[in-house]
């Protein structure tokens, strides 16, 4: 028993470090959102805001798109993991 125990420790020690990293990302991150849409079978991106319907972004800023994108995912994966 107590090898699991140190085990789940360590386990939780683990996870904690996980969240941790995972909100620090979240708080560099841009707060805006990515909203993405499909016209005339072209993809595009949009940089929204909460008092914006979204700036088009260019395919010469896609950093920006994968920063968005990671913002997303990464608030998931936080809550999932660091509250759920």
């Amino acid at each position: 028993m107590q090898g699991l125990k140190s085990m789940l420790l360590k386990e939780q020690q683990y996870l904690e470090t996980i969240c941790c990293k995972a909100e620090e990302e979240l708080k560099s991150s841009p707060e805006e959102c990515l909203c993405v849409s499909k016209d005339k079978h072209k993809i595009r991106y949009y940089h929204c805001t909460a008092n914006s319907n979204g700036a088009y972004i260019s395919s010469n800023d896609m950093e920006l798109v994968r920063q968005l994108a990671n913002r997303y995912f990464e608030g998931i994966y936080a809550k999932g993991l660091c509250y759920g």
